[in-house]
Order: structure tokens, then sequence, then C-alpha cells
């Protein structure tokens, strides 16, 4: 009986270690399997992939000089000299945007291609267009926007008395015959649409989704001048974002909101979004019986202020990226946005464009004054003399300017046309 116990118990220890063993040798073949699958996979996929499209070989120059200046411009939205001009900012800030190498794509065709993206054309499209591979164009078309980007800026004089007394007369200009004066600019947002940002990229994603307008975007806050040239912007809040709030979160909204934004007696224009002040001219609220102050203030307040309006169409309009909603990530779009802007300028700068866009009647304006006469060159001195009074009107009191240029509104005998 002992030596069969002893027996049992040895055949089981032997039993049990050729387990462990058998175990041991099957993990072993386990972890050399797992470390060869992915070489195995990666052969597999190289030997059924088809081979690479060849890319087109395309020489800048040959397609520069194929298209006439309006094909140009209507295709990449620049100009031959602006585009030049960008070209020239980029390579003399950054040398190693002119790559090297027999399958290097040159810069002004990385330009162009990223142009024609933003101008609203699809990426394979541009890819195929401009010699790339589609597996790299977004790499160029990046790097392309953050070069653009850096090397071009949108400024608001506000420390330059000379360059705020154009920005002033511009929009004294037309309606109104000169009783209107202290306008720099015209205040207001626009969101953008995109996709739904990550958890990742935001604090609270629901502050992007406007219901609303039933879509996901970006608020954007903006200034322009009379000729729809973007003074100053911010692109910070969520498309859930109230203006008056995505304002005020802004250095420049604090300032203003405490009276000391935009210096005397200069003022900015806004809807009735924005709160009153002595720096943000907004309409006067509830309604009013025409010919009232009141009223003939809202008329000549609202028709300056369209300027901001004119603005964003002309953008949206010019920039096709805009047409659907921005499918890539948060610092992207802003990007995308960033570089919209600052190109809008340049081309709104460019000689004959803000006439070109008068001529279009999109800054149609109505010159009503004095019964619809415009008024005299010694009428329209005398009330821009008025200006002067500004400098000494109590800032501390609130809506003074609204009422000063109420009154300059009434002595120049300016009034709501007539509704038909």
């Amino acid at each position: 009986m002992r030596r069969s116990r002893a027996h049992q118990l040895a055949e089981q220890f032997r039993v049990k270690r050729q387990r462990a063993e058998g175990e041991e040798q099957a993990q072993k073949k386990r972890a050399v399997i797992i470390a060869l699958l992915p070489f195995y996979l990666n052969k597999v996929r190289v030997e059924n992939r088809k081979p690479n499209r060849p890319v087109l070989n395309v020489d800048w120059e040959t397609r520069r000089d194929a298209l006439t200046d309006f094909e140009f411009t209507r295709r990449y939205r620049l100009n031959k000299g602006e585009f030049a001009n960008q070209l020239a900012k980029i390579l003399a800030r950054y040398p190693e945007y002119q790559c090297e190498g027999p399958t290097a794509v040159s810069p002004e065709l990385k330009l162009a291609s990223a142009l024609r993206w933003l101008a609203g054309g699809a990426y394979v499209d541009a890819a195929d267009v401009h010699g790339q591979r589609q597996a790299t164009f977004f790499v160029h078309l990046w790097d392309t926007l953050e070069k653009l980007n850096a090397v071009e800026n949108v400024h608001f004089p506000l420390d330059d008395a000379e360059k705020l007394d154009v920005l002033s007369a511009e929009f004294s200009a037309g309606a109104g015959g000169g009783a209107w004066v202290g306008s720099i600019g015209a205040l207001d947002g626009v969101v953008f649409k995109t996709q739904k940002p990550k958890w990742y990229e935001v604090k609270n994603v629901r502050d992007f989704y406007c219901a609303r307008k039933h879509k996901w975007g970006i608020n954007v806050q903006a200034i322009c001048s009379r000729k729809c040239i973007f003074l100053w912007y911010s692109v910070n809040a969520g498309a859930a974002i109230h203006d008056s709030t995505a304002f005020n979160a802004t250095a420049l909204g604090r300032r203003m909101a405490g009276g000391e934004g935009i210096p005397t007696p200069y003022h900015v224009l806004g809807d009735a979004a924005y709160p009153a002040s002595n720096c943000l001219m907004t309409p006067i609220p509830g309604q009013h019986g025409s010919p009232t102050p009141e009223d003939t203030f809202n008329f000549f307040q609202s028709s300056k202020r369209m300027a901001i309006e004119r603005a964003f169409g002309i953008l949206v309009k010019r920039w096709g990226v805009f047409s659907r909603a921005l499918q890539c990530s948060l610092e992207h779009s802003i990007l995308v946005i960033e570089v919209c802007f600052k190109l809008h300028n340049v081309c709104m700068l460019r000689a004959g464009e803000i006439e070109r866009q008068e001529s279009a009647g999109r800054f149609g304006h109505v010159d009503i004054a004095t019964g619809g006469q415009q008024l005299s060159d010694e009428e329209i001195a005398e009330m821009l003399s008025f200006s002067e009074d500004l400098r000494d009107v109590d800032m501390n009191i609130q809506h003074a300017a609204r009422n000063w240029l109420m009154e300059s509104l009434q002595r120049g005998n300016c009034r709501r046309p007539e509704r038909a």
C-alpha cells in the first residue's frame, strides 16, 4: 500500500510537471507569433497593395502663365502679384519652406494648393492639379496656413489719431451727409460651421452647439471699417455663447465695458445684442414712431453698422471652404478662420477692389439728408466741426455720445426715408 501510494504521488507530480512545461512552451510560441504577426501582415499588405498612382509633374511657371489674371484670381482669390508677395514673405521668414530634392513639391505649388482648398476646392482635386500626393496634402496644407498666419496680421490703429480720423470720415460719408461722426468700426459676431469638437479639445463640448441654428461651430467676434476691412477679430468662444458674452471675454471687450477701450471721441457700432456704452454705440431699445429723433438715430446707426454684415458676406463668399462644415480639429479650424480673415484684407486692399464691390452694390447706401439732397461742402464741414464738441462731453454719463449724435442728426435735418 505504501509503495502504490508513493508511486501514485510521483505519477501525479510528473503529470503536473509535463503540463507546466507544455504551457510554458505554448506561451513561448504565442509570444513568437505575436512578435512576427505585424511583419507578416505588413508583408501581405505590401504585396496586395496597388502601385501608387504616378504624381503629375507640374511646372508652376507653365501653369501660372497659362492663366489670365482673371482666371488666376478666380481660382486662388489672390492675383499674381499678391500671390508672389505672400510667397516672398513666407520664404523670407521661413527659408526651410523651400524644399529641395527630386520629389520635393515647390513652395509655389504648396501655396497654390492651400489657396485653392480655401477657395472651396476639394482636397483631392487640389492635390492632383498641383502635383501632390493625397497622403501628404494636409501636411503641406497645415504647414502653409501656419506660415501665412504668422506673416500676416490684422491691426486696429487705436493709438494712431490720424488713421482713426480716416476711419471716422469713411463712416461719416454717405447717409447723413456728415452729421454722423465718431464711428471707427462696426462690431458683430458670426458662427462658422465645424464638426463636433472632441471631448479633450474643449472644456465643455455643448458650448459649441448652436441650438437656434442647429449646427456645431465657432463664434467669431470682429470689427471692420466702413470699407469692409477687418480691424480686429477674436476666435475665443463656441457657437452657443451669446455675442455680448463672447465679446466681453476679450481684452478689448473688457476695456470698452469700462469706457477705456476706444479713445475719445470715437466709438464702435454694434447691434442690440451688445450693452451700450460711450465706446459702443447700439440702437435705442423699443419701438419709436417716425419721425422721432430716436427713430432717426436707429435708422442711421443700422445703416452704418451694415458694413460688418457686408464684410462677413464677402468673406464667406470669397472663401468657399466655409460653405461646408470644417472637417478638421478645433485647432486647425481656428487656424483656417484666422488665415481667411487676414487674406480677406489682402484682397480688399487690392487696387480697385473696393470700387468693384461698390459697383456691385455691396457697399450700397442711401444718401439721405435734408430731404434726400446731399449737403454742401460748407455744411459738411460745419457738421464735422461738431465732433470737437464730443471731447467736452462728460464720458461718465451713460450714453452721452448717443445723445450727442441724435442732436447732430437733428441739426443736419437728417431723417428716415418715407416708408413705401
